[in-house]
């Protein structure tokens, strides 16, 4: 099935898969395609076609989506082929302590995933993500917290606040995760930074489909606004920033024997960041939260 529809696309790309799927298709499960600005997006709908795909690996490449994140997020064709352009023996990028030494010749775009693997399975440095969240939430969730600016929190007197649910979540979870990436510096960099990603959140798909500026203001000026803080925490001196992840220290050291500039760097690890900050435990916890 195909279906041309360039404006709706622009406008919210989730109203127009949502209108085509129940009104145009009549609720098929079968995949249809968009004719979008040049572009052929395949819209998948049944579960089970979803779950072929992702196993699908010989034909299907998970790169290609990662590569056109980074893409869409700044980075150039010559920094993508340094990305993943696969490393000589000669070029090796160095190897922290803990991570699994080169020997398959991987490029660092595929070595991405091997150290999220390290850092977040079972293991060594799994014990600092959970201390980073546990402490996190253990300070924030007081209630004398609940007072100090946010917008979306109101007084009802009597010590009770009245709160808006998804944007509470949405912002508490953006804030861990950035502790657990950067650590304290990033929030200080830039104090609205979390405001910021809340802005991109609805948007961020007119970044992945390259929506030109113009036409997806907000979403370029908060992807920039993200990119230009975490530039800055490259350009900190390690020693004034000591409580960021493992992961983040490993990704800066393999882009420095790379020679990325810490605008490439900063460019290279956005996605990561956008990425964790749509994780599914935010809604999870938006449908758990009215029934504890």
């Amino acid at each position: 099935m195909e279906s041309r529809h360039t404006l709706p696309h622009i406008v919210t790309t989730q109203r127009l898969t949502k209108y085509l799927t129940v009104y145009i298709f009549n609720g098929s499960k079968e995949p249809y395609s968009l004719e979008v600005m040049g572009q052929t997006i395949y819209v998948v709908t049944s579960g089970r076609d979803s779950a072929e795909i992702y196993k699908n690996t010989n034909t299907m490449s998970f790169e290609i989506f990662v590569r056109k994140s980074t893409r869409s997020c700044g980075a150039s064709d010559e920094l993508l082929d340094r990305l993943y352009g696969v490393q000589t023996a000669s070029a090796m990028p160095v190897t922290f302590a803990g991570s699994e030494p080169n020997n398959e010749s991987k490029s660092l775009g595929e070595r991405t995933h091997d150290f999220h693997g390290i850092q977040l399975l079972p293991g060594a440095h799994l014990p600092e993500v959970t201390a980073i969240f546990k402490d996190f939430f253990e300070e924030k969730l007081r209630m004398r917290y609940f007072s100090q600016g946010k917008p979306y929190i109101t007084s009802t007197g009597q010590g009770w606040v009245s709160l808006k649910l998804l944007k509470f979540v949405s912002d508490y979870f953006v804030d861990a995760g950035q502790r657990v990436y950067f650590g304290k510096l990033l929030g200080e960099i830039n104090p609205n930074l979390i405001s910021t990603f809340l802005e991109l959140e609805d948007r961020s798909w007119q970044i992945l489909y390259e929506i030109p500026a113009p036409f997806a203001r907000k979403a370029h000026q908060a992807r920039d606004g993200i990119i230009d803080a975490i530039q800055k925490w490259f350009d900190t001196a390690p020693g004034d920033r000591p409580d960021g992840s493992w992961w983040m220290s490993t990704m800066e050291a393999e882009m420095k024997s790379l020679a990325f500039s810490s605008r490439e760097m900063a460019t290279t690890v956005v996605p990561i960041y956008i990425g964790y900050d749509k994780s599914p435990l935010i809604y999870i916890t938006l449908y758990v939260c009215p029934h504890i």
